[in-house]
């Protein structure tokens, strides 16, 4: 309970402190599945590769998802993830300079590369079965295929309101549904037979 209540402490904190968020925006990131799914990782394992790197990559997509503009990603992840290790007398340094400034700039240089990097942060190595996500307008044409094990399921945030999912089988692809999300932990889906391609 207390390490909930820190990232929360930490979230608010770095909102409060950057210009032109509100409260209202850092308890949308306190409730995010995406941002949750960094609670989850940073209290149960050891996450250090890429842990800023790809943070600022969710809080830029959160900041999209929200009508605001992306330039206060790199800043607010950093911001948050300082406070967290801060609140949890963690040395952070390391971890923080595995960061790539010139990749990470090219990343929220636009919102379909946001979008991009963002379901490929849930792209599984090993994963047979293939995922092609539709970007909404005005990129409904652009996609990324992201490969996931969907017997065992998609961690949370990998699904998200106004994205249309598909699951590739060869040339064709099958529309997938989101049936339910167990606890807050992994997204669990099915498939219907309306087909694309």
């Amino acid at each position: 309970m207390l390490k909930k209540y820190l990232w929360k402490k930490a979230i608010k904190k770095a909102c409060s402190a950057t210009e032109g968020l509100e409260d209202t925006f850092a308890n949308y990131l306190t409730k995010s599945p995406g941002v949750k799914r960094y609670f989850r990782l940073l209290t149960k394992a050891n996450t250090s590769n890429n842990l800023y790197r790809n943070f600022v990559i969710t809080i830029a997509f959160e900041l999209y998802m929200c009508k605001r503009k992306e330039q206060k990603a790199w800043s607010l992840a950093f911001a948050i993830l300082d406070n967290w290790f801060d609140l949890n007398k963690v040395d952070y340094q390391e971890i923080q300079n595995q960061v790539d400034p010139k990749e990470l700039k090219n990343i929220l240089s636009g919102t379909q590369n946001v979008y991009r990097e963002y379901f490929l942060l849930y792209d599984d190595p090993i994963g047979k079965d293939l995922i092609r996500v539709h970007f909404p307008y005005p990129f409904g044409k652009l996609y990324v295929d992201v490969k996931a094990n969907l017997s065992r399921g998609i961690e949370s945030g990998f699904f998200r309101s106004g994205f249309s999912y598909y699951k590739v089988d060869g040339k064709s692809e099958k529309e997938i549904n989101c049936v339910a999300a167990i606890g807050d932990q992994k997204n669990f889906l099915n498939t219907n037979l309306r087909k694309r391609g």
